[in-house]
């Protein structure tokens, strides 16, 4: 799913050097294999694609970062990435009962 969205959105970047998606969008799925894998795609206007365990854009992403990368560990829970993840946007989010939604995606569903 990943490189075919990468793919549709590079190929408008080669008309006129126009980039009409303006933004970056995470995609996130499980691997086919037996362990069902979590993956977790960044694609970017220009159409590049890349792989990470934690990442964060838009305002702030550089100390979401940090923090992300402080906290974040092979291995860890549902549960407790949960936490991890709260804990670092709460810090740089207005508002954060208004402004932060998480969806948590397993091998049985969302």
């Amino acid at each position: 799913m990943a490189r075919y969205v990468s793919s549709y959105v590079q190929k408008y970047t080669q008309k006129g050097g126009t980039r009409p998606f303006g933004m970056s969008m995470f995609i996130a799925g499980l691997n086919k294999d037996q362990q069902r894998t979590p993956k977790l795609f960044l694609v970017q206007p220009s159409g590049m694609i890349t792989a990470w365990k934690a990442h964060a854009i838009g305002k702030d992403a550089d100390t979401v970062i940090k923090k992300l990368k402080e906290e974040h560990k092979d291995e860890v829970s549902v549960q407790r990435a949960a936490k991890i993840l709260t804990k670092c946007l709460c810090e740089k989010t207005d508002n954060p009962r208004k402004n932060i939604e998480i969806c948590v995606m397993t091998e049985k569903g969302v």
